[in-house]
């Protein structure tokens, strides 16, 4: 094996192998997928015969080395210097803190895997990989320790650093590398970004003396507004690809780094020069930056990232009973937009009644009257407006006709005119010692008072058993980025708020595990693993019935548990055959939600519902056990999108299909097939045959679409 360090040592963890390597007191790690390592050439040892390094060589004397050895233990103590190859470096790796780690040892314990660096002032860090059997991926979790006699404050720390890439090629593996990540706008979450690295700048240096580096990441309370805390990057002739997910509900960082022939992949904390953050550390304290899923794959990124999003549903620790079967939602947001009375929603409980949805949604606007904008955080039912017996009466018809009731929250803020506000400032969110007001007049309550906790424990909890509501759906639409803190800088006040508030989440969890929590927040800026955990569904965006909902809902897909993401199927008398069967498609990729005007449809929409509902039900399996598989031909513009999206998830015994079309897409298709059409939903003009071992697809029109479910 032709490794270009000293190999510490290798781990087989199914079908990955962690590699470690050593060169003096620093250790790096790696990934291959098994059975690669003997496609791994000897690497070149220098650049001396290059013409940028040859003369310069002949008169300063020396070698310019090809590559480095980088350590995986990653930290930034104010006061050392900072790091770099060089005087232009753009990122704050490998300074002072980093030389001064030393390694200590590495040990294994069972399937953990643990690599200790202390330094002479006493301290250390710590990084843990964990792998479960089977499981296509490993944990890294990294801790800084203070075992100095007084505070230190750090000013960067990673969770993991994959070095080395890509091992595949002797030199610096020209047009063969590329990044992947995921950008989020409101509306359009999760749209991937796929760079050349040599389109991005990063080169290396003719004489590998500075580091290239990108940077992104995220530090307000919404997660994933800009991008989601993902990166991979391909090998794309070697056919291997390595990628990670943050499981954050906090601030974050990735980074590509690159100053040699090789590059790194890192992520966790944010950094004090790109996002000013800073966190002090008492002696004996510690610090740990969020856990990492990392794996690698022989394959592309859409290979890796089924390997990533199931962490969530694999670390769940409660799991409703309702849940089992992945039922159907209706919510009725995108009925009343903010107004869930009886007079507008019993003729929608009628028309639903035995159609097979199992949770019927009260979003925005219960707990206020229609002209009363705010209203948020006090949480008092406005009862004039649940007549004949009042709130409790109309949840009891929801209930009469089959339906679990859900209700919309928004807990973490309240409104300036709310009591809440008026008489318990010293319960909000600080910034440099006043309250943080929000643009749209909202304030932040502060989870890390008791205080907080105890008002909404009466508010939220007390108030969901006593009302007998199944179904919480907790949103957020306003962004906090900056919180006053003992121990750090206000972007590390939101990093310790947030961890208070995912606490909360898991403290409700506890005391109701039969209520299902939805996470929304502007839509789908929480769309990570770590909020997927916690909660049951998120929704995947605030495209509610824009012509891109499939374009996004395919994309939220790709980075959260297929069973979490929460699609929109907005539904209107006045909707054209082809648009209807668009939004009731668009509800296949992922957890299915009705809204709109149902109790309207004509016979026929009615008809294709009901028919979408049965499909649905039928294709659990797949859908909780499926991998995913999206083929796109698109132009670039998701509010004029022309061509084609398909999406196919499947299983060992089944498969479901998600077809839809734009401006000029399919009027054919022909689709290779292992399996046979065992359900449909389908316009009447489109036609749908099948031979041995293929679909043939044809008749469908501009903005039109087609599901199929196949089986043995």
């Amino acid at each position: 094996m032709n490794y270009p360090y000293e190999l510490l040592s290798r781990f087989e963890f199914g079908d990955m192998v962690a590699l470690f390597f050593k060169k003096d007191d620093a250790v790096a790690f790696s990934m291959v997928p098994a059975g690669t390592e003997e496609r791994i050439p000897p690497h070149r040892a220098n650049l001396d015969d290059t013409f940028a390094c040859k003369f310069c060589n002949q008169v300063g004397g020396g070698s310019t080395v090809a590559s480095h050895l980088f350590s995986l233990a990653q930290c930034k103590v104010a006061g050392d210097a900072y790091g770099g190859r060089y005087n232009v470096s753009d990122n704050m790796n490998n300074g002072e803190t980093v030389s001064r780690l030393k390694f200590v040892s590495q040990k294994r314990k069972g399937n953990a895997v643990t690599t200790t660096f202390r330094d002479d002032r006493g301290i250390s860090y710590e990084q843990v990989l964990r792998w479960r059997k089977g499981e296509p991926f490993v944990e890294i979790s990294s801790t800084v320790t203070n075992g100095t006699d007084h505070v230190i404050t750090l000013e960067m720390a990673q969770s993991f650093d994959i070095g080395l890439i890509s091992p595949f090629h002797s030199d610096d593996a020209p047009d063969s590398l590329y990044l992947h990540r995921y950008n989020s706008y409101w509306s359009a979450e999760g749209r991937h970004e796929e760079h050349e690295i040599e389109d991005l700048g990063i080169e290396p240096s003719w004489g590998t003396f500075t580091d290239r580096t990108v940077r992104f990441g995220q530090t307000s309370s919404l997660v994933v507004k800009g991008f989601f805390p993902t990166i991979g990057l391909e090998d794309r002739p070697a056919g291997v690809t390595w990628a990670a997910h943050l499981a954050t509900a906090q601030p974050w960082q990735m980074l590509l780094r690159r100053c040699d022939d090789f590059l790194d992949i890192a992520g966790g904390a944010p950094d004090r020069e790109s996002n000013g953050w800073i966190h002090t550390l008492a002696p004996g304290e510690s610090y740990t930056p969020p856990l990492a899923i990392v794996t690698v794959v022989s394959g592309d990124m859409q290979d890796a990232q089924n390997r990533l999003v199931n962490w969530a549903n694999l670390r769940r620790p409660i799991s409703p009973d309702s849940e089992t079967d992945l039922p159907v939602i209706f919510n009725e947001f995108c009925t009343s937009w903010g107004r869930p009375y009886p007079e507008r929603l019993c003729p929608i409980i009628k028309a639903l009644k035995g159609s097979g949805v199992r949770y019927f949604v009260l979003d925005a606007g219960w707990f206020r009257k229609p002209d009363y904008v705010q209203g948020i955080g006090d949480w008092q039912i406005c009862e004039e407006m649940y007549p004949n017996g009042g709130f409790d009466a109309f949840l009891d018809e929801i209930r009469a006709a089959g339906f679990i009731p859900g209700i919309w929250f928004e807990f973490e803020n309240v409104a300036a005119n709310s009591d809440v506000f008026r008489n318990h400032q010293d319960w909000l969110v600080s910034f440099e010692g006043a309250p943080y007001r929000h643009v749209r007049d909202r304030y932040f309550l502060d989870f890390r008072k008791k205080e907080v906790w105890e008002y909404l424990d009466e508010r939220v909890a007390k108030f969901l058993k006593a009302h007998r509501i199944g179904y919480m759906k907790v949103d957020y639409n306003a962004t906090l980025g900056y919180a006053d803190s003992l121990k750090g800088s206000g972007v590390y006040g939101v990093e310790e708020l947030q961890q208070a508030v995912t606490a909360y989440y898991e403290h409700l969890r506890r005391k109701l595990p039969q209520v299902v929590i939805e996470v929304c927040a502007s839509g789908g800026h929480r769309l990570t693993q770590e909020w997927m955990r916690i909660g049951d569904m998120a929704s995947f965006s605030d495209a509610h019935e824009h012509i891109s909902v499939p374009l996004v809902a395919a994309n939220a897909a790709q980075l959260v548990p297929f069973t979490t993401n929460q699609v929109w199927s907005t539904l209107r008398k006045e909707n054209s055959p082809e648009r209807h069967m668009y939004q009731l498609a668009s509800g296949f990729l992922g957890r299915f939600c009705l809204s709109g005007d149902v109790d309207k449809l004509t016979k026929e929409q009615r008809k294709l519902v009901l028919e979408a509902i049965r499909l649905y039900q039928g294709s659990t399996d797949i859908l909780r056990n499926g991998v995913t598989r999206l083929t796109r031909s698109l132009n670039h513009s998701y509010n004029h999108p022309k061509g084609w999206q398909i999406s196919r998830r499947t299983t060992a015994t089944g498969e479901l299909i998600v077809i839809h079309s734009f401006e000029d897409g399919l009027a054919e298709l022909n689709l290779p097939a292992a399996f046979k059409v065992t359900g449909k939903l389908a316009n009447p003009y489109v036609s749908i045959t099948q031979d041995k071992d293929s679909i043939t697809i044809s008749g469908l029109h501009d903005f039109d679409a087609v599901v199929l479910r196949l089986g043995k």
